[in-house]
């Protein structure tokens, strides 16, 4: 892959012959021979590093972030789909075909049903085993090259074996702080002088593993439906059209399994049982909601008089809370003795206001709601107060008031 021995040791000892690498392991036809050319640099060729080893899904959804933002599309991203298949995408699909070893007819399977499992099956392995496969044997090789290049800079300083001045480590920094004493002028020289020869040698033993992963990323974008497709009538020799049709759910169904096996792993369920759980949950939470805001309001019309639609535009109060306004307990100052506390809850305050109100005691009434009102803790109830305050004195009064105005006699 990366080179013999010798051609290592020649890299570390600054001669860069003709770099020779296979190109076998994903359907490659062999041999390649290339010349080590003054182009390209180590920076550049680190930048398709980088680019090429994100995954497609991410180039995907950093370009819908991105587009959303400028309406234009994330550059990785364009490049990724305008370039051109591979060799080795080719070569993949040239290799991925029939499996079957039986005398079936159906190449080599008993059954229709069964060949088209198998060709189904084979293009989720191109994307869940030879989509991982080619972006290790790139992570090795690249271990491999960026070790070649660190030993072919390394003696050249004269007192180590490895360095690279590009990579941020303490150990490079050490070296390059060593470096930079007078003493190393000409190590200084030689690995400025070599540089950019190494470079252009890092760029062109670096194509294989760039092969590789941009492979990786087009077998990433391409559908399931459609390698299944190319390799049903490739490797089957099935109608075009036929394969089109067998495959069109090829892609629901891999994210469905994919999406089943992810909830299973979380959840210990499939997702359409995982979903079927939580709606089962909501819908009893929400039924023991129900039952409590209908309790809340039988409970607030007994206690006031009034509906809570009464009672809410002042008070302010969900039913719940106004349920649990009626039910809090409290302590406020007498009516009749500001140094005296009187304890009761919500329900029995407000019996209380009612039955001031009854009996035509106005001034006792307001005395409850400035009590209550400076009480800590109270503003609900005070709120409350105030709401049964205008429904029992305020529009009442207001009627008397128009009655009067219109002639009508109050008491008929």
């Amino acid at each position: 892959m990366l080179g013999t021995k010798t051609d290592l040791f020649n890299a570390a000892s600054g001669k860069m012959p003709k770099r020779v690498f296979t190109n076998t392991d994903f359907g490659g036809t062999g041999t390649t021979t290339t010349t080590t050319p003054q182009q390209g640099t180590y920076a550049e060729a680190l930048s398709r590093k980088g680019l090429l080893a994100q995954t497609f899904p991410s180039l995907a959804a950093e370009n819908a972030t991105y587009k959303t933002q400028t309406g234009q599309l994330y550059g990785p991203y364009a490049t990724a789909v305008g370039a051109p298949a591979t060799k080795t995408f080719a070569d993949v699909l040239a290799r991925t075909g029939r499996t079957s070893s039986g005398s079936g007819k159906y190449g080599g399977f008993r059954n229709a049903g069964d060949l088209t499992t198998a060709i189904g099956g084979a293009a989720m392995n191109v994307r869940d085993v030879t989509v991982p496969q080619l972006r290790a044997a790139a992570s090795d090789y690249y271990t491999k090259l960026d070790k070649g290049y660190r030993g072919a800079l390394g003696p050249l300083t004269g007192f180590t074996s490895e360095y690279n001045p590009n990579v941020v480590s303490p150990g490079n920094f050490r070296i390059a702080d060593q470096l930079s004493m007078p003493q190393y002028a000409n190590q200084r020289a030689a690995i400025k002088s070599f540089t950019p020869t190494l470079g252009s040698w890092y760029t062109e033993q670096a194509k294989p593993a760039e092969e590789y992963l941009q492979t990786a990323q087009q077998l990433e974008m391409t559908p399931l439906s459609q390698l299944a497709t190319s390799i049903a009538t490739r490797g089957y020799g099935m109608d075009a059209n036929l394969a089109a049709g067998k495959f069109a759910g090829l892609d629901s169904e891999y994210f469905k399994r994919n999406r089943d096996a992810e909830y299973m792993g979380q959840y210990g369920v499939p997702y359409d049982e995982y979903t079927a759980l939580q709606k089962e949950k909501e819908d009893a939470l929400n039924t023991a909601k129900d039952q409590d805001e209908a309790d809340a309001l039988s409970n607030i019309e007994s206690i006031t008089g009034f509906s809570y639609g009464a009672l809410s535009p002042i008070a302010g109060q969900t039913k719940i809370q106004m349920y649990n306004t009626l039910a809090g307990n409290y302590s406020y100052k007498d009516l009749n003795n500001d140094s005296v506390l009187t304890s009761s809850n919500g329900a029995g305050v407000v019996a209380a206001y009612k039955d001031f109100i009854a009996n035509a005691k106005t001034d006792e009434a307001q005395k409850l709601i400035d009590s209550i009102d400076t009480t800590p803790g109270a503003e609900s109830l005070a709120l409350l107060l105030k709401a049964l305050q205008n429904r029992l004195v305020t529009i009442p009064s207001k009627a008397s008031e128009n009655a009067i105005i219109w002639g009508t006699p109050i008491d008929q």
